[in-house]
Order: C-alpha cells, then sequence, then structure tokens
C-alpha cells in the first residue's frame, strides 16, 4: 500500500505523541483516508465537533450519568439518526469512521468514537 504523502505525515505525528495525548477521532479519520483515496477529513472533523457541541447543550454543564446519555440518545441517535450495524460485524467498512458518518451506521466500537 502506498500511503499517500499527507496521509503519511498525519499518521507520523500521531505515532510520535503519548497515548493521553491522541485525538481519538481524528486518528481513525487518518486511518480511514488511508482506505478512500482522495477523502478530504477537515468534513469529517467540523460534523464532529458539531455533535459534540449538541450534545454538550443538550446534556448542559457537569451532568449527571443520566442527563449525559439521554444527550448521546437524543443528539446521536434521533436527531442524526445513528445506529448500530448488527450485520456488519464481518464488514471492514463498518468500522471505518467517515463511512460510519456517511452511512450513520457502524460496528458499536466506530459509534463510540
Amino acid at each position: 500500500m502506498t500511503v499517500p504523502p499527507a496521509n503519511r505525515a498525519r499518521l507520523r505525528d500521531l505515532r510520535d505523541i503519548g497515548d493521553e495525548d491522541v485525538d481519538l477521532a481524528s486518528a481513525a479519520l487518518n486511518i480511514a483516508g488511508l482506505h478512500r483515496a482522495g477523502t478530504t477529513l477537515a468534513p469529517y472533523l467540523r460534523h464532529l465537533e458539531t455533535l459534540v457541541h449538541e450534545v454538550g447543550v443538550y446534556a448542559g454543564e457537569n451532568p449527571e450519568i443520566d442527563r449525559a446519555a439521554e444527550a448521546l440518545i437524543q443528539v446521536l441517535g434521533r436527531r442524526y439518526g445513528y445506529g448500530g450495524d448488527d450485520d456488519a460485524f464481518d464488514d471492514f467498512e463498518a468500522a471505518n469512521l467517515a463511512t460510519v458518518i456517511d452511512e450513520r451506521r457502524g460496528l458499536p466500537v466506530a459509534l463510540g468514537i
């Protein structure tokens, strides 16, 4: 596999930082970019920022666990239509965060990011 220079640089940056400093969503999208030639990651990152903002607004500051869970369900599940895909456990794309964002379906591990 030939890794495009931009992806190579981002992956090298990820390799060189400590585990606690890794932005998991950004890392997952960079890996997704390896499998989808020409994918521009900026729109996906903006979408994730929007989700974070909307969940935060819904949940409020320092929410109790029930309120935080409700915010995730309402924003991700109901407002944006995200959900698990039990039939996709053998499908590599169901773990690809860019595909999960595009289709609003995927493996639980990808949805958890």
